[in-house]
């Protein structure tokens, strides 16, 4: 329930016409809007995190022998995903650390723009793919299936409610480029679709 009511509040926190609002109720410090998601978003996290390592039950999937190198590879491919996507992104303007500034200088925030460099080019949501990676490379208690199957819904319903905004945002160029990129798995990398 914690991990629903987390991605819940996450969602209504980016959902346009909620963060309208925000925006509004900042007024000029409007620059900082993405900062203090951010830094609400990891701080509500972190909490129902450590609740959900600390409570373990019996398991119900257990990797063990050659089948160990399935969610190994899950891990590998899911860090290599952060990585690669962490090199593609601006991390200040992604964190909201550059809005943050412009904000305390009085200046506006830089206008966005779409980003199609490395990883970007063959995959639109690196990060949500390789949390659905992490989210399922692993053994798994009765707790650890429910997040999973939670928090895998909410990188759905994320991916619905970004892409959404992105196409209101940049309207066609983003339409084409949901054409050329998959969401989630590369695979116009194995000549499939072209």
């Amino acid at each position: 329930m914690l991990w629903a009511l987390w991605g819940a509040l996450h969602s209504l926190l980016i959902w346009p016409p909620f963060s309208a609002k925000i925006a509004n109720l900042l007024g000029r410090r409007a620059g900082w809007q993405r900062l203090l998601y951010n830094l609400f978003a990891t701080a509500t996290l972190v909490p129902i995190a450590a609740l959900h390592i600390f409570w373990r039950s019996n398991f119900i999937v257990k990797w063990s022998g050659p089948w160990l190198a399935i969610p190994i590879a899950m891990d590998v491919l899911g860090i290599w995903l952060l990585y690669l996507g962490f090199r593609s992104y601006k991390a200040n303007d992604f964190m909201g650390f550059a809005a943050a500034r412009a904000a305390l200088r009085g200046e506006p925030a830089a206008a966005s723009s779409l980003s199609f460099d490395g990883v970007l080019k063959h995959i639109r949501h690196p990060y949500y793919a390789a949390t659905i990676l992490l989210l399922w490379g692993h053994g798994m208690d009765s707790g650890d299936l429910a997040a999973s199957i939670v928090l895998t819904m909410y990188v759905f319903v994320g991916t619905w409610l970004e892409e959404r905004k992105l196409t209101a945002q940049f309207g066609e160029a983003y339409l084409e480029y949901k054409r050329d990129a998959p969401a989630f798995v590369p695979w116009k990398l194995f000549g499939r679709g072209r």
